[in-house]
């Protein structure tokens, strides 16, 4: 039954992996415009919460996303777990798990605060504990997901920053155990870093 319950984990890692080989490849294509001064480039992860207002109720969510500057542009990768049902004997009874890639960008306008905007597409699906905490049928409701998402960002020094946003997940009808759609608005809060690492 251990194994059931890691297969969630599993499936999202590996939309997240996907991701990632995405940032891997831009990065080799840009490798020869560098290669007499060495390699280098800047990356960020970003960690926050919120809540999600999808089907009428709120409930929570956790956002995970990481990726590289290409430029001012930002290529990553994300993840959004949205639990949907709560209980014994596990925390987590039910939960919605949307994952892909993401393309960011922020306004430098010299000032403290700067607006920022990102859209993500990827997979979605639903996953339910049985009675022994293992999740099931992870796949039998994967559907496309996107995600736009806008907010503010304050910098609190070189490398972090906080950051404030909105953001609307559109899915192709995926619904939780209700029946209630999973599309619709998200309010949260993340932490962000940044850091450079250059090989020469």
């Amino acid at each position: 039954m251990e194994k059931k319950a890691h297969v969630s984990a599993r499936v999202g890692a590996r939309g997240f992996a996907r991701s990632r080989l995405l940032i891997a490849a831009a990065m080799i294509m840009t490798a020869p415009a560098f290669a007499q001064e060495g390699l280098s480039w800047r990356s960020y992860t970003e960690v926050g919460g919120g809540i999600s207002l999808s089907g009428g109720q709120i409930r929570p969510l956790a956002a995970l996303e990481s990726g590289i500057f290409l430029g001012a542009v930002e290529l990553g990768g994300y993840i959004q777990l949205l639990p949907l049902e709560f209980g014994s004997p596990d925390l987590i009874q039910a939960v919605s798990l949307a994952y892909g890639g993401s393309l960011g960008y922020t306004l430098d306008t010299g000032a403290l605060v700067k607006p920022f905007g990102r859209i993500g597409l990827g997979g979605s699906y639903t996953a339910k504990a049985d009675e022994n905490g293992g999740f099931t049928d992870i796949a039998a409701e994967k559907k496309f997901s996107s995600v736009l998402t806008l907010g503010m960002e304050l910098s609190l020094g070189d490398r972090w920053s906080a950051r404030l946003w909105s953001a609307y997940r559109l899915t192709d009808r995926l619904l939780d155990f209700e029946g209630k759609p999973l599309s619709g608005f998200n309010l949260g809060a993340s932490i962000r870093a940044t850091w450079s690492t250059r090989i020469r």
